[in-house]
């Protein structure tokens, strides 16, 4: 356990990762793509209409691409908002798994359905804690840095004390443009949020 937390927090992409997220974009391809063909018949543990079936399996492929895009990208530090989605989805569909047990159990246990939103929420969690202790403890900063001796933001050193952070990262990725989209919209919407700064 403490060897796969070292990895997540050298912010290079671990494999363990990249294979535990494409596991989940099979899943969901999977399931998304049962109910947008086959309506009712959606390989979920769901009594619903085809048109609920297809709106489910709409869901479960838009969410399987924003997966896809986690897996493909080179840090964890560039999919933290999407591994942060994809952890509240989990919790959310887990409890109202247990809330509506009757009805998910009718005939029948999930167990699939079951080790899946028991085993992502433990893995995502450790993920996203080993990802703020990263930044917390002082990761790497997105510009790179200058010759040594340079002082300032330009030569790779720290902001002044109390200045905003930078809208956008320096490494433009097409996953990393949207994920600083949603950052700077937090930021700005809840300043008090922003992470403590280093002493």
């Amino acid at each position: 356990m403490r060897a796969m937390r070292s990895d997540v927090g050298s912010e290079r992409m671990p494999t363990w990762l990249r294979v535990f997220l494409l596991a989940n974009v099979v899943e969901d391809a999977a399931t998304g793509l049962s109910g947008l063909l086959f309506g009712d018949r959606i390989l979920a543990p769901l009594d619903v209409t085809p048109l609920n079936g297809r709106f489910v399996g709409a869901l479960y492929v838009s969410g399987g691409i924003g997966i896809l895009l986690a897996a493909l990208a080179r840090t964890t530090r560039d999919v933290r908002a999407i591994l942060a989605s994809f952890l509240t989805i989990v919790v959310l569909v887990e409890c109202v798994t247990f809330v509506y047990w009757s009805e998910f159990t009718n005939g029948r246990t999930p167990v699939v359905w079951l080790v899946t939103y028991t085993v992502d929420p433990i893995v995502l969690v450790l993920v996203l804690v080993s990802i703020s202790r990263v930044r917390t403890q002082g990761a790497s900063p997105d510009v790179d840095p200058g010759p040594v001796g340079d002082e300032g933001p330009a030569a790779g050193g720290d902001p002044p004390r109390g200045a905003p952070p930078p809208p956008f990262s320096a490494r433009y990725t097409p996953l990393n443009f949207f994920t600083q989209i949603f950052q700077t919209l937090f930021r700005n919407l809840c300043p008090q949020c922003r992470p403590l700064e280093r002493a």
